[in-house]
């Protein structure tokens, strides 16, 4: 299994991969120099539960990641 990857802020390099042992690997930069600010591991275990919260935390994520914005039309 190759790794994929997912940029989660492309500013600073923020990424976010799963590994050949299905670990789920989220990795925080403080700056453009690249200065590591954390790491988080997950199992597939552990990352279930946390997509199952956040699915069930979709409207607070919604309203954190879009404040200052026109509210959403209802579906």
């Amino acid at each position: 299994m190759a790794e994929d990857q997912i940029y989660l802020d492309t500013s600073v390099g923020g990424t976010a991969s799963i590994n050949e042992q299905g670990k789920l690997i989220i990795r925080a930069y403080e700056d453009e120099r690249g200065n590591k600010l954390g790491q988080v591991i997950l199992d597939a275990h552990e990352t279930w539960l946390l997509l199952e919260w956040l699915s069930s935390h979709r409207e607070m994520l919604y309203q954190l990641t879009h404040q200052g914005q026109e509210p959403r039309l209802p579906d």
